[in-house]
């Protein structure tokens, strides 16, 4: 084995007519050992008429369907994540809304002072809470005495007054 080492070794210093290793073969007593083994070759490749290009197109197609699935997939559950969202927001909106509807709907006030929806309805800033009392079909009343006091009331029940002013 040693005096095979030392005959490549001599031979990868020559060079070849094209600036190359040269040709050359070794005995047959040398090969002989490699030519029981059977070296993999992909026939089932060359059999189906399939070459590099062909396979490479097919995994490159297959990449790319994995990773618009991959996109679907994500894209599906940041909207279902959204609309979530979205659905918590519109049923808060929706039932301070109600609430507020409930609360001017009651007999016994047809008028109700800002306050007393406050501190019945709370966790709103002023403002908000004005928009929420708007949505639910009420609409705002001041006194002629004391115009920076306001009531509420809905407008299906106010029509008389809202027709006197």
């Amino acid at each position: 084995m040693a005096r095979y080492c030392n005959t490549l070794m001599v031979l990868s210093r020559l060079s070849g007519p094209e600036g190359g290793f040269p040709v050359f073969s070794l005995p047959d007593a040398a090969t002989a050992p490699l030519a029981r083994l059977k070296m993999p070759t992909d026939n089932k490749i060359e059999e189906s008429g399939m070459g590099a290009w062909d396979t490479a197109a097919l995994a490159a197609i297959i990449a790319a369907l994995v990773g618009a699935l991959a996109s679907w997939v994500t894209a599906r559950h940041q909207a279902k994540t959204e609309f979530a969202k979205l659905e918590r927001e519109y049923m808060l909106q929706h039932q301070s809304e109600q609430l507020v509807r409930r609360l001017l709907q009651r007999p016994k006030w047809e008028k109700r002072s800002f306050q007393a929806i406050q501190k019945h309805v709370g966790g709103f800033a002023p403002d908000e809470l004005r928009q929420i009392l708007i949505r639910a079909g009420a609409v705002r009343f001041a006194l002629d005495d004391d115009p920076a006091r306001e009531f509420w009331g809905l407008i299906e029940r106010n029509e008389q007054a809202l027709s006197g002013s």
